[in-house]
């Protein structure tokens, strides 16, 4: 060949492959680098070689550069649908997304592990972070969340495939303009997927339903439960029939939920705009004791051991029952997860089980007032009912904080906040934020506090059991009992009609019963007297009083003692403190 007019020769065939030799072992280097390598793990190979090998030449890094730009142009354009559309394919695996074959549909179990990261696809060039990682799969798994319910909800929002691919992605050496793209696109499915579950699934009308029932904030339901299901569920655990405490349960639902709405289609279908309602509640019962599932029953709670009137029994169906929803639907299990339905379940047996013990003391107060009419053995009952009231006087004051101090506030400051929320995450952190806290303040995320009101709740318990069976022994059963009164029949009060001898006879007669019937409730109260004097002054029941109070003054100042070092809970602890410790008399105490 001739060369500027002059013929080739051998000297400049070598001075032209000595020109294109880098270029030529450039090409070869990558090839050996590239073989039996494929889509993110290629790329990342010729990144990689960019960097180490080619570090100060320009001519091969802008080389490098061109073949980049265009080998990755394919997981661009996967990139770009998957973070616009969520759609992903990638029928060869070459992509940074992965889903799982054998999930076939969206819930709130398996959301997390529907898709997933395939590390060695990951494209340094334009990922450069886990953050930026973790963005990409969760926009992704937001559109494919919207695309699943959005035929349900009649609003389709997700882009046509026409309008994608005018926006195709490309590769730069500054990947910071992709990380604003992949924002960009988070907070858009983000925004689209939470207006969905406010307008369309309704998720507020089912976090209202978790606070009526889960956090008993619906009274009456609480009442007429208790009323029927009690002496069911105070059987130990094996003996609960759980098929009655359901019929008491659902009974109790429908009769407090007169609003409720016909949710049968939510039930059958796997998708509806339906919210949680009380229908969909469900009881369960736990194998452990909220103690062990805490993790703080290292020995049993110090409580007296001496139990005259009969052991108390170990878990019962009241200290394991908890509600449940049978199923809760897809995109509410994004907010109410199985973690955070957990929450709830622990938050309603630690509230359930106080207000049992509240309405067992209650329940003791009652009896109490029957011990009035009997004033030659009030002296005696006096240390009783000054343990039975200090002891109502701490539940009661541990539940209106629980209640009023702690789950009414956050819950409202959760609820105003609700509408502020400008993305999917953003409301569910917002929720996880308000049920930590609850859970905070409720004293259930800190071992040694709860420890310390397990062991005191658990006296009272204790007393209320032994009190219970002690007015069983001495035979009064709670009722009082009505005096027996002759009820004569209609015919008889009419007298106008009889002699006077025979008026005088039916006089004496009624006279005669009157006084033998005041003679027999004289009897009668003298003996009951007898009996309950007899069993008051029995060393064995001044010794379980004292015990009682002892164990319970001397775990209430352990309590009170932990909860003033925990200066983080907020005024309402301190409130709490003053309110148990009424004219310090705890600290008072020299135990």
């Amino acid at each position: 060949e001739k060369v500027d007019g002059a013929p080739s020769t051998m000297n400049h065939s070598f001075i032209e492959i000595q020109r294109l030799s880098s270029t030529i072992s450039l090409l070869h280097d990558v090839i050996f680098c590239a073989r039996d390598k494929i889509g993110g793990e290629l790329l990342n190979t010729l990144l990689n070689l960019k960097m180490t090998s080619l570090a100060g030449d320009y001519n091969k890094q802008k080389l490098i550069d061109r073949i980049l730009h265009k080998g990755s142009e394919t997981w661009m354009i996967m990139l770009t649908y998957w973070l616009k559309a969520g759609d992903l394919e990638d029928p060869c695996g070459e992509f940074m997304i992965v889903k799982k074959r054998e999930t076939k549909k969206f819930s709130g179990e398996n959301w997390n592990n529907f898709f997933s990261i395939r590390r060695s696809h990951v494209f340094k060039g334009v990922v450069s972070s886990s953050f930026l990682e973790e963005r990409i799969l969760t926009t992704g798994k937001y559109w494919n969340a919207v695309h699943h319910c959005e035929d349900i909800a009649s609003n389709k929002v997700s882009q046509e495939t026409e309008e994608i691919s005018n926006k195709i992605l490309r590769y730069s050496e500054d990947p910071s303009d992709i990380a604003v793209q992949i924002d960009q696109d988070y907070k858009k499915a983000s925004s689209h997927l939470l207006r969905l579950m406010l307008d369309h699934f309704a998720v507020e009308k089912s976090l209202v339903t978790l606070k009526r029932y889960f956090l008993l904030d619906q009274g009456d339901f609480l009442v007429q439960f208790l009323d029927t299901a009690e002496p069911e569920l105070t059987k130990v655990l094996e003996n609960v029939s759980r098929g009655r405490t359901q019929h008491w349960l659902s009974m109790a639902l429908q009769l407090t939920d007169s609003n409720s709405e016909d949710i049968d289609s939510a039930v059958k279908k796997e998708l509806t705009s339906q919210p949680l309602t009380s229908q969909c509640i469900r009881g369960s019962f736990a194998d452990e004791s909220l103690d062990e599932v805490l993790g703080v029953c290292e020995g049993e709670p110090r409580t007296p051991t001496h139990h005259p009137y009969g052991q108390v029994a170990g878990l019962t169906g009241m200290m394991s029952f908890s509600l449940d929803f049978q199923r809760v639907l897809f995109p509410t299990s994004l907010l109410i997860s199985r973690r955070n339905l957990s929450s709830y379940k622990m938050l309603f047996r630690h509230i359930f089980y106080t207000k049992h013990i509240e309405k067992r003391l209650v329940g003791v107060w009652f009896d109490n007032q029957m011990m009035k009419e009997y004033q030659e053995v009030r002296g005696l009952l006096g240390p009783t009912f000054c343990l039975r009231q200090r002891m109502l006087h701490f539940v009661q004051n541990f539940l209106y904080y629980m209640m009023l101090e702690v789950i009414d506030p956050n819950w409202n400051a959760m609820k105003e906040s609700i509408p502020k929320q400008e993305t999917a995450d953003d409301l569910v952190n917002l929720h996880d934020k308000f049920l930590q806290k609850t859970m905070e303040d409720c004293l259930l995320t800190n071992a040694a506090l709860f420890k310390s009101l397990a062991k005191t709740l658990s006296t009272c318990q204790t007393f209320s059991e032994q009190m219970r069976r002690f007015f069983m022994t001495i035979g009064m059963t709670g009722k009082r009992r009505m005096s027996r009164r002759r009820v004569e029949p209609a015919c008889e009060q009419f007298t106008h009609n009889l002699t006077s001898k025979e008026r005088q006879a039916k006089k004496q007669a009624k006279k005669k019963a009157t006084l033998e019937e005041k003679q027999e409730r004289i009897s009668r109260y003298k003996k009951q007297v007898s009996v309950i004097a007899r069993e008051l002054q029995n060393s064995t029941y001044s010794r379980m009083i004292k015990r009682h109070a002892d164990v319970f003054d001397e775990n209430l100042d352990d309590l009170l003692g932990k909860l003033r070092t925990k200066v983080s809970y907020g005024s309402q602890i301190t409130n709490l403190c003053i309110r148990l410790d009424y004219n310090g008399y705890i600290s008072k105490q020299s135990f």
